[in-house]
């Protein structure tokens, strides 16, 4: 109703900064507001990266390397890639890596 003086924007993307202003009308649409700028907070990405590869070299030592996801996918400042190894035994190790590729040294179900 034209009595309504809020109203809710949705499926706005993460990490963008959005310029909202608004008119009233009648037969056209009046002066607009003042510009108000919203930036959106990060989120996490929305795609994996792509082409990832593992190359069993030798002594227990994997050779791991991807592709970026699409910028657009981002949603934020990219800061790196957590790399997750699990053996069948349930053994876990995790990895933070910032660069696209990594050699693993040493795995063992231990």
């Amino acid at each position: 109703s034209v009595n309504d003086t809020s109203t809710v924007l949705s499926q706005l993307s993460p990490f963008h900064t959005y310029e909202i202003k608004i008119a009233a009308y009648t037969i056209d649409i009046g002066p607009y507001s003042n510009l108000v700028s919203i930036q959106m907070p990060e989120s996490v990405p929305s795609s994996s990266p792509e082409g990832f590869v593992a190359v069993l070299e030798k002594n227990l030592t994997v050779y791991l390397s991807w592709e970026s996801p699409s910028v657009s996918d981002y949603n934020g400042i990219l800061l790196g890639y957590q790399v997750t190894c699990t053996a069948q035994n349930g053994h876990t190790i995790s990895l933070n890596v910032t660069g696209l590729a990594i050699t693993v040294h040493e795995l063992n179900s231990d």
